[in-house]
């Protein structure tokens, strides 16, 4: 029996003895033909909330090995493996309020003023999804210093806006066009390495556009080639699907 199914079987008792209570003191006081009656409301009563409470654990518990599978069949094996997820899920119960989990980090370096449509429009690795709009391609940054970035697996469907909460803000969350392109060039194949390339599920980044405004866009592998395209600004409904790499500063 798990921590939280004991949690929550203990807690359905203290319930159950709390609304009985005042039926078992006057149980003494009333004739033979209303205890039957109270007694056979009390079981009919018991009999339901546990009934309740049994669908509620297996729902609970199916909603979470659902998860844990759909988490394994999504990510690279190499990336996250099973026994990582299980002790997660075991030492947290449940996946509860945890969004982003599983980090791992790689270092990118950024030594010359990137103009982002001189790269990722002259390659034959790189598919710019033609609904990215123009505030990708008019983009051009500045130089940087050698950085770190953090890829964590998404954990439950989410927003955009939820995502950066879970980072901490956007500050946190922005990253670079040139560092995207860096990780992708050293994937251009579609090995392994450190952005998820199997079963058609992408990466997500954030990025401040030449409209100076935060966007998402996701970075997917296709068998082929990889695909750029336009993920949703914060504040929008979309949903992110569980198994998506979130990539960030921290």
């Amino acid at each position: 029996m798990d921590k939280q199914f004991q949690k929550s079987f203990k807690a359905l008792v203290d319930f159950l003895f709390i609304v009985l209570s005042p039926f078992i003191r006057l149980f003494t006081y009333v004739t033979e033909t209303t205890k039957r009656k109270i007694i056979f409301g009390a079981a009919s009563f018991i009999s339901l909330i546990v009934l309740i409470f049994v669908l509620f654990s297996v729902l609970q518990q199916k909603w979470t090995n659902d998860q844990l599978r759909i988490i394994e069949w999504l990510i690279n094996t190499d990336r996250v493996n099973s026994s990582d997820i299980k002790q997660f899920i075991n030492e947290h119960e449940t996946i509860g309020p945890h969004v982003l989990e599983f980090p791992i980090a790689t270092d990118v370096s950024v030594i010359q003023t990137f103009v982002v449509k001189d790269y990722f429009k002259n390659n034959d690795f790189i598919v710019v999804d033609d609904q990215l709009p123009a505030w990708f391609l008019d983009k051009v940054e500045k130089p940087s210093h050698r950085t770190t970035l953090y890829g964590r697996i998404l954990l439950k469907p989410s927003t955009t806006e939820s995502i950066i909460k879970a980072l901490n803000g956007q500050d946190n969350a922005e990253t670079q066009l040139a560092e995207i392109y860096n990780l992708v060039t050293a994937q251009k194949n579609g090995q392994d390495g450190i952005l998820l390339t199997k079963a058609f599920i992408g990466n997500i980044f954030f990025v401040r556009g030449a409209d100076n405004q935060l966007h998402s866009i996701y970075v997917l592998w296709i068998g082929s080639r990889w695909v750029v395209g336009p993920g949703e600004t914060p504040g929008e409904n979309y949903r992110w699907s569980i198994g998506r790499q979130v990539f960030s500063r921290t």
